[in-house]
């Protein structure tokens, strides 16, 4: 349930996981913009990437962007808000994209981190929409991944404003494709990231 009154940017991360996610994905689009009428709504995620028709025919949609785009979600927000032009930016994935660069910083009162360091698939399975949506295999550089893991490690928790010394006690590695599991940790061992 939508309960704020007054809502200035409604963003909608799509899955496309299924056709249900889809339909919901849909609906939801339109529930927002028909429950705020002058909210920016900003459909971005798995959807459009994965089915940029459909997403475009979206017209309650102001912004619709691709995965690929996220990085110009402020700008395209700032442009809609001067320009009131909607916005459908939608690139396909290549291969040799590079990865994205997303960092978390901060996990509160959490003990544990999480990592990403590969997106994509290069299986093409019949029954599998990951390659359509989230492009081929791309991973973060292994000097990035040590750096990222070094400053969790090191950084305390924030419990109600108060930083503690105890550091992050376990790193959760994210993958899409798990088949790769057994050789990202012995790589990840090798080259001593890991212990």
């Amino acid at each position: 349930r939508i309960v704020a009154s007054d809502v200035q940017n409604s963003f909608i991360n799509s899955c496309t996981v299924t056709s249900t996610a889809d339909q919901k994905t849909r609906q939801n689009v339109r529930k927002f913009k028909r429950l705020h009428p002058d909210s920016t709504v900003i459909l971005t995620g798995c959807m459009p990437q994965a089915f940029p028709k459909q997403a475009q025919e979206l017209e309650q949609a102001d912004i619709v962007l691709s995965n690929k785009n996220n990085d110009d979600i402020l700008n395209l927000i700032n442009e809609y808000n001067i320009t009131h032009n909607r916005t459908v930016k939608i690139e396909k994935h290549q291969a040799g994209d590079d990865f994205t660069k997303c960092k978390i910083s901060h996990f509160n009162e959490r003990i544990r981190a999480f990592v990403k360091i590969e997106d994509g698939c290069d299986r093409f399975c019949s029954y599998c929409i990951i390659p359509m949506s989230r492009g081929r295999v791309r991973s973060k550089s292994l000097g990035e991944l040590k750096e990222e893991i070094d400053k969790k490690e090191k950084k305390g928790t924030t419990i109600n404003n108060i930083t503690t010394t105890n550091p992050i006690s376990k790193i959760v590695i994210e993958d899409l494709a798990v088949t790769n599991k057994g050789k990202l940790e012995t790589y990840l061992k090798n080259e001593e990231v890991i212990g």
